[in-house]
């Protein structure tokens, strides 16, 4: 430290003080939630959250050296009959101060990446394995088929209530107890339930699906299918995309939002706004507004 780069004292008399200290202030967001939106018309795309980790240090010393020599003689004798005496005083004396302090700060960008390719192919194929179009030549679709979806993943940090999900509520406790998988063997040995140490979580949530509506919808299918059918909406992810430049900006809260569609109804698909509630209900799972 500083004491040590100064050296040691040169003499007895001589006093040291020195004042080392290090603090280390750092904080860390850990726990991350991400956006990813799904369409087969359109591939994968994600709204990512990152957040930055920054850690600071600051590192400081001091120290103090002061030292002081003194010296005194005294001398007396006489001659011829007089007597003569003689006094020499001398003194040093000196002091330093010296104070050092560095700091340093690092940055490093923490995310979450998710990656999906599930099949985006919703064409119908006859029992040839011929792609099947309509009159006007366009591709007929599977009803059924998920045409969109939305997620979101969870990131959280260290915590011991994970390693309680992971082991009470994740894996299967009778493949994990009895199972001849390489996997199970693995996490037997792993597993400290007299510890539970803190573990990290990775989760996704689907809050939105579409899926393609039938041509001609069955005689018990809601009355919103049955509309958007009539007026050549296919699924609820078509109905969104045609809402969505009138509704996109009124997603802070649910009654601005319900205010926007049914606006956007009225003006666009008026056959459908007798159902503006339930337009509104998927259109908040879709943008993830709470009630």
């Amino acid at each position: 430290m500083l004491g040590g780069a100064i050296g040691t004292d040169a003499a007895p008399t001589q006093k040291r003080e020195t004042t080392d200290s290090a603090t280390g202030q750092g904080f860390s967001r850990r726990d991350l939630v991400n956006t990813y939106v799904w369409t087969a018309a359109g591939g994968f795309f994600a709204e990512t959250t990152e957040t930055t980790d920054v850690v600071s240090e600051t590192t400081s010393g001091s120290y103090s050296l002061s030292g002081s020599v003194g010296t005194s003689v005294g001398t007396s004798f006489q001659l011829a009959g007089i007597g003569i005496s003689a006094q020499l005083d001398a003194s040093v004396g000196g002091g330093m101060t010296a104070t050092r302090a560095r700091g340093k700060e690092a940055t490093r960008s923490f995310g979450l990446n998710v990656e999906v390719n599930p099949a985006r192919n919703l064409q119908r194929y006859d029992q040839d394995r011929k792609p099947v179009f309509d009159q006007d030549g366009q591709p007929v679709k599977v009803p059924g088929k998920v045409d969109a979806y939305r997620f979101l993943s969870f990131y959280l940090g260290e915590d011991s209530e994970h390693f309680d999900s992971f082991f009470h509520k994740v894996v299967d406790p009778t493949w994990l107890a009895n199972g001849n998988d390489p996997n199970a063997a693995a996490l037997r040995q792993a597993r400290q339930s007299d510890r539970k140490p803190p573990c990290w979580r990775v989760l996704h949530r689907v809050t939105f699906v579409s899926r393609v509506l039938p041509a001609v919808p069955p005689a018990g299918a809601p009355p919103l299918e049955k509309a958007m059918r009539q007026v050549d909406v296919e699924s609820n992810y078509e109905l969104i995309r045609r809402l969505d430049p009138y509704v996109k900006g009124a997603t802070t809260s649910l009654p601005e939002l319900a205010e926007a569609t049914r606006s956007a109804l009225a003006a666009q698909l008026p056959d459908l706004l007798p159902h503006a509630a339930d337009v509104t209900g998927f259109l908040a799972q879709y943008y993830g507004v709470d009630a």
